[in-house]
């Protein structure tokens, strides 16, 4: 099998430990690292040929399964004026993940449904056709439409990203822009200046983060102990409590008709679970990590099925049904 993923994914090196306890052939690499070369040539059977990266190489034909994990940009080219090593930089990207794409094997996750599960309007919707609760959301740029949505009924709003949450900031830092509370009355026409995401609050009791490996689900509680905890989980780590927890049958199945919607192998997914027991889904993340979790439950399993399943000894089948309502 291929992972691509950075030299420094910790998370990465444990995946690919394992799999080497289950016997399973690894080619590792990090696109910004290393020099890679291809050789496919494409005919009746597909594509045939080798990846190769320094003495280590793999057949096309060979490979069972892919591993997209956080790969870093490929390296710059060598080529001079940069419009030209800019231009061989596309191509080379484009022919190297083109035809890993066109590779007839297990995709965790393709690069292509990643892209699809990253709409969040999209997985709103999907997500109701499948069963699932999702807030009330209001996305746009007009100040009267916000004004309206803000009034339609009691209750705080909260501010969400709807791509990166990540701000460049001029002197060359970051800031995140976590889920921000906003009064219903502190809307203003600043709206207009860009698309914005606004939710109704969910007054949660708990978080749950779920994370999916084909069939098998680890639900994990998540008790935030601080106020800006409460408000995102992701602001102040040291103030999370975690543990294991049920997850009831009908989200469970909700999820796995999402999930299998996408044609999607692995994923996170944010839950929360409101002061009547009602679970609301508030984000599917493709790509989503999973290690600190490990780190504060080390028996959880998320890296042991993750290696089982690339590595052939876990089925990525969930449903034998078909899934219509939310395909």
């Amino acid at each position: 099998m291929v992972v691509l993923t950075s030299a420094d994914d910790l998370a990465a090196d444990k995946v690919v430990l394992e799999l080497g306890s289950l016997g399973a052939p690894v080619l590792r690499f990090d696109p910004a690292r290393e020099p890679v070369t291809l050789a496919a040539s494409h005919g009746p059977a597909g594509w045939h040929g080798t990846l190769s990266t320094g003495a280590h190489h793999v057949c096309l034909e060979d490979i069972g399964a892919v591993w997209w994990w956080h790969p870093s940009p490929l390296a710059h080219t060598s080529l001079r004026p940069r419009d030209i090593r800019d231009w061989a930089q596309r191509e080379t990207v484009a022919g190297l993940t083109g035809v890993l794409h066109a590779l007839p094997c297990l995709h965790l996750n393709h690069p292509e449904r990643v892209t699809a599960a990253q709409n969040k309007a999209g997985v709103l919707a999907r997500a109701t056709e499948c069963g699932l609760r999702v807030p009330a959301t209001w996305i746009g740029n007009s100040y009267a439409s916000a004004a309206q949505f803000a009034s339609g009924s009691p209750g705080e709003l909260v501010g969400k990203a709807l791509a990166s949450p990540q701000i460049s900031l001029p002197d060359g830092s970051a800031r995140t822009f976590f889920t921000t509370s906003l009064p219903p009355d502190g809307l203003d026409e600043t709206v207009e200046s860009a698309v914005h995401q606004v939710q109704r609050r969910i007054d949660k009791a708990y978080e749950v983060r779920l994370t999916v490996i084909g069939p098998s689900t680890f639900p994990v509680r998540i008790d935030a102990h601080s106020a800006r905890a409460r408000e995102d989980f992701r602001a102040d780590y040291e103030s999370l409590s975690y543990s294991v927890t049920p997850l009831p049958t009908e989200v469970r199945q909700g999820i796995a008709d999402l999930m299998d919607s996408y044609g999607l192998a692995y994923a996170t997914v944010d839950l929360l679970v409101d002061g009547g027991g009602t679970w609301w889904l508030v984000d599917l993340n493709p790509a989503g990590r999973w290690s600190w979790l490990e780190t504060a439950l080390p028996d959880l399993g998320i890296t042991t099925a993750l290696a089982q399943l690339l590595g052939g000894t876990l089925s990525p089948a969930r449903n034998d049904r078909a899934v219509e309502a939310c395909g």
